[in-house]
């Protein structure tokens, strides 16, 4: 069965006017409010490696506000979802410049203007003298516009990645997001013989997983969505996760989804709940590797190792 098929969840592409309102209100109220604190650390701040961070926090908080908004409202429409976050992206982007000029100008309110013409006339004029040095340089002209473009797309990418975001599944006829129910590890297993079984009905295949070898670093993760008012919407998402250390032990987590949100028969979740008790069971307790070395060196001191 394919992916696009009747029996993977898609969005009804629904927006409640309510929705509209809430996320184009929303996120201008977040853009205007976000971006006078962007603005005032964009001009204290004289690390660039924090002004990174700070721009990337400040298009998720961006992209958060929208998402919220959404799902509050109950937005079932990804492509709205995205057109809204580029504009708040956008509408970011601007308003930042409206309070940066106006900290620049001394905080003088006089110089806060909202006219997009009056504004841009502002920049290019910054642009021409500098407004920040860099090791005794002041970039001006293309160099300042090449900053600020990067800084802007930023902004609109990471808004976007977390804005345009409808993960969860819908009951249409509850009207209400589905809830997911606590998460079941297994042992890395054949993906594909385990998708075309799920895609057959064939749901024996799940209880199974728990004879697969359990690796805390390479796993199958499986989740049930169910709709916390009827037994009409359930749906089942099975994601491979890979942990690896990265730089200093640093580690990096990669979900890959395998399947993603197929409708399942509500029992399904009462065998992946009893796969997951299963597996807890055969789990072998955590071993403290500090005391465990702790030990090794007392045996070792004992026996006169030094």
């Amino acid at each position: 069965m394919a992916e696009n098929s009747e029996r993977y969840y898609q969005h009804s592409g629904k927006i409640p006017f309510a929705g509209t309102l809430s996320m184009l209100g929303l996120g201008a109220i977040a853009a205007l409010g976000l971006g006078f604190i962007y603005a005032a650390i964009c001009r204290i701040n004289p690390i660039i490696i924090l002004q990174i961070l700070v721009t990337l926090a400040y298009g998720a908080g961006l992209g958060m506000a929208i998402r919220l908004a959404g799902r509050w409202t109950k937005v079932r429409n990804a492509g709205f979802a995205t057109l809204v976050s580029l504009f708040i992206g956008s509408l970011g982007v601007y308003f930042a410049w409206v309070w940066y000029i106006f900290i620049l100008a001394g905080w003088d309110v006089a110089a806060i203007q909202f006219e997009p013409t009056t504004t841009w006339e502002i920049v290019k004029m910054l642009a021409a003298n500098g407004t920040w040095s860099f090791k005794g340089a002041v970039p001006t002209g293309w160099q300042l516009y090449l900053f600020w473009g990067i800084e802007a797309s930023i902004i609109l990418f990471v808004c976007y990645a977390v804005g345009s975001q409808i993960e969860d599944p819908f009951c249409e006829e509850c009207n209400c997001w589905t809830a997911p129910l606590e998460p079941t590890v297994v042992g890395l297993s054949d993906t594909r013989s385990l998708t075309e079984a799920i895609e057959a009905e064939q749901y024996d295949a799940i209880p199974r997983l728990v004879d697969n070898p359990l690796d805390p670093h390479d796993f199958l993760k499986l989740v049930c969505y169910q709709c916390p008012n009827c037994a009409e919407s359930t749906y089942l998402k099975v994601s491979h996760v890979v942990t690896t250390l990265k730089d200093k032990d640093e580690p990096s987590v990669d979900e890959t989804t395998v399947i993603r949100h197929i409708a399942v028969p509500d029992d399904v979740t009462t065998l992946v709940a009893a796969l997951g008790a299963a597996m807890l069971t055969r789990s072998a307790p955590d071993v403290d590797l500090k005391e465990e070395s702790d030990e090794a060196e007392e045996t070792d001191s004992s026996n006169g190792v030094s």
